[in-house]
Parts: C-alpha cells; structure tokens; sequence
C-alpha cells in the first residue's frame, strides 16, 4: 500500500503511524458519505476529526460545507470564524 500511495511508510512511531492512517481512513468515509448525500453521517465523523486536530484546514473545511449543506449555520459560522483566527 506504501508503494501505491495509499499510506505513507510507517516511521519510528508505530503508534503515531496507525492513528495518521485512521485518520485518513475516517476522512475517506466522511468525504464518501458526503458524496452519497449522506450529510449527517458524514458530519458525526468531521467534528471528531476537527475537534481532534483543529488545525487540519482539510477537516474544517468539509465540516463547514457540511453544515452548510445540512443548514447548520450557527455551527459553521463557529467552524469558519475559528478557522480564520488560526489562518
């Protein structure tokens, strides 16, 4: 899979290595779910995602949108206005 670029090589860090991967994977299923137009699945998984790594533009983003999809907006003004104070 290294080799076909679906993960990265593994580092030194085991650990660190299998959460980067399932992070990814969970991403994945997010971006998939949205493309099915299954909006609130997809969300459940971007606020975990954003909420553990509030610094990934990528996870914040798709957040946003999927509110925005979903008509939550209070909560992606919350997401948009936090991104832009990180920006």
């Amino acid at each position: 899979l290294v080799a076909l670029g679906y993960v990265e090589k593994p580092g030194e860090d085991r650990a660190e290595s299998v959460a980067r991967t399932i992070r990814e994977l969970r991403f994945n299923l997010a971006q998939s779910y949205r493309n099915a137009d299954r909006q609130a699945e997809a969300l459940e998984i971007l606020r975990e995602l954003h909420t553990g790594n509030p610094d990934e533009f990528r996870f914040a983003l798709q957040r946003a949108w999927t509110c925005l999809s979903l008509g939550k907006f209070s909560e992606m003004r919350e997401v948009l206005d936090d991104l832009g104070g990180r920006a």
